[in-house]
């Protein structure tokens, strides 16, 4: 039961991981979209739905394989901080990628890197909600 909810969690954070970096192909994908070129725009639109569909199906497997054994109490992981210590370190990782995306938010709105800046971020807050949510607090019980 342990090792399939564990294999769970990997493929949504796996999935979320895809998902995040298919924004950052998108400004290189369209520029060289122009060239020609159209592979890249085609490996980051799959990119994109085979991550949102991969988290999106994992991650309802894993909560549901998780609430078959035991139901969590707590709040969801999105509006937790600093639970665990893995949690601390994203945490403040993604404060500091939320700081920066602001910045090149206002210095320059048209700026071409906003988009991999905002993968990053968006990496950084799905790790957050995974790592403070109920199905790692479940494993880490499970497993300790």
């Amino acid at each position: 039961m342990i090792k399939r909810h564990r294999r769970w969690f990997a493929f949504t954070c796996v999935g979320l991981a895809v998902f995040a970096a298919s924004f950052g192909l998108m400004p290189t994908a369209m520029q060289l979209r122009f060239t020609g070129n159209r592979a890249l725009l085609y490996a980051a639109a799959v990119a994109f739905w085979i991550g949102a569909i991969t988290a999106a199906v994992s991650g309802w497997r894993m909560n549901r394989n998780r609430r078959g054994v035991a139901r969590e109490p707590g709040k969801i992981g999105l509006v937790t901080f600093f639970s665990t210590r893995t949690a601390i370190v994203i945490d403040v990782l993604w404060f500091l990628s939320t700081l920066v995306l602001i910045a090149a938010v206002v210095k320059d709105p048209r700026n071409q890197r906003l988009l991999p800046l905002f993968s990053v971020f968006l990496l950084l807050l799905f790790a957050h909600a995974m790592v403070n949510g109920k199905n790692y607090r479940f494993l880490k019980h499970n497993l300790a």
